[in-house]
């Protein structure tokens, strides 16, 4: 069998939900999203949106992408229980789709 990361907790239905690395509970909202998807491989260019709220920006910088190489994207949540930031990113990596978490306390 295989076993769930601490941050992803199995729900009765057979979903699962993310859960805050601060303080264990799951009540997360989404904030901000960031999508980056490069021209090529390896390519420092490409398309990255962002919404924040109401509001979408547009570039074709890659820096702060979650991959080395490939597309990726970020989800940024909003913990209800303690001041932690928290983010999912969504890797691309050799044929392989990797998931992270991390946080950053405010």
């Amino acid at each position: 069998m295989v076993e769930a990361t601490p941050w992803i907790e199995p729900d009765l239905d057979g979903t699962s939900r993310i859960v805050c690395p601060g303080c264990g509970e799951a009540n997360l909202y989404q904030d901000t999203v960031e999508v980056f998807n490069r021209d090529n491989e390896d390519s420092g260019t490409g398309l990255h949106v962002r919404i924040d709220g109401q509001t979408l920006s547009l570039d074709e910088d890659m820096k702060g992408t979650p991959s080395g190489r490939r597309d990726g994207l970020y989800i940024t949540f909003v913990c209800e229980h303690c001041p932690s930031r928290v983010w999912l990113s969504i890797v691309q990596h050799k044929g392989t789709t990797y998931l992270n978490i991390g946080q950053e306390s405010s």
